[in-house]
């Protein structure tokens, strides 16, 4: 990682830190930080523990289920959140799986999908959606903060080389090959892992970071053999309505591919 830009990115939080101190009208501590930085470890651990639920042939839990769970944590303080989380785990797996055994197994990549109703459209084909790479799902969940010394270190150093987002480009000084695996390489994981049959790529229109992703983003999943159905649209919550058609004619090529 470059160490000017770790640097930097750590002085800029120190100023975010200083300022929310004014607004709240308290001292913000390294304890308080270090005490928040284990509570929301302890959340994503519980998170991927969710996350193992959607790997069975059967998976007890559905993705728009995930989704709507999702959404809630990301609006709930970190104790109720990770409360919440428990509870649904601990019920899903008491149930015995309420899809089909081996349906087609869709993973949902972008950027802030927060709306049911793109994964809506692939579930009620008789898909199910086991996996996702999107902000408020597995890309803030499936790695921990580093606990340091001081914890806006390992804050920073989290964002910078842990969060998987086009915004943080990595492989700049490597050859173009290297530079896909260090961007995409967890992609491939996801997919094996999890029995993905096909990817759905939602690129929301004018954001040019992912935009610009996109055609080494769909090469590097089609070489591995995973297809890929690329959508792109404006964000609002008609949006994935206006793709349905395209979605299930990509359902039903994968239907067909696995026959």
């Amino acid at each position: 990682m470059n160490i000017a830009r770790l640097e930097f990115f750590t002085r800029v939080l120190g100023t975010f830190v200083k300022s929310l101190e004014q607004v709240c009208g308290s001292r913000i501590s390294k304890g308080d930080l270090a005490r928040a930085v284990a509570a929301h470890n302890e959340q994503r651990q519980a998170a991927r523990g969710l996350y193992e639920l959607r790997k069975r042939d059967k998976p007890a839990i559905s993705g728009v289920e995930i989704m709507k769970l999702l959404t809630a944590v990301k609006a709930l303080p970190v104790g109720e959140s990770l409360s919440l989380i428990r509870q649904v785990v601990s019920e899903a797996e008491k149930r015995k799986g309420r899809v089909r055994p081996r349906p087609t197994r869709i993973m949902v990549v972008g950027d802030q999908i927060d709306d049911t109703s793109l994964v809506e459209i692939i579930e009620n084909t008789g898909a199910l959606v086991v996996m996702d790479d999107i902000s408020v799902g597995s890309k803030l969940f499936f790695a921990d903060v580093e606990e340091t010394e001081d914890p806006i270190d390992g804050i920073a150093k989290y964002y910078l080389k842990k969060v998987p987002l086009p915004t943080f480009l990595r492989g700049g000084e490597v050859d173009y090959r290297t530079g896909l695996e260090l961007r995409f390489g967890y992609l491939r994981r996801f997919i094996t892992e999890f029995k993905v049959d096909g990817v759905v790529l939602l690129v929301y229109r004018y954001c040019d970071p992912y935009g610009l992703e996109v055609p080494a983003l769909v090469g590097y999943i089609e070489s591995a053999g995973t297809p890929v159905l690329h959508l792109e649209d404006d964000y609002s919550a008609s949006s994935p309505a206006r793709l349905k058609t395209r979605i299930e004619a990509f359902l039903e090529i994968l239907d067909e591919r696995r026959k």
